[in-house]
């Protein structure tokens, strides 16, 4: 899965484009979404379901 990260227009914030929250992270893609909560602060999933094991470790 490749995911892309986009900062908002805003002090802080970003969306991640691609991540398919139905399927466990591959290490790559999980380095990035915490390297993008440490840079960014906010995230934003678009389309995320309501039970995302992964999310809660």
């Amino acid at each position: 899965m490749t995911i892309k990260i986009e900062p908002l227009d805003a002090p802080m914030g970003a969306v991640i484009h691609g991540l398919d929250s139905r399927k466990p992270l591959s290490d790559d893609d999980f380095r990035a979404v915490e390297q993008a909560m440490l840079e960014h602060i906010a995230i934003v999933i678009p389309d995320l379901e309501e039970n995302v094991p992964w999310l809660r470790d």
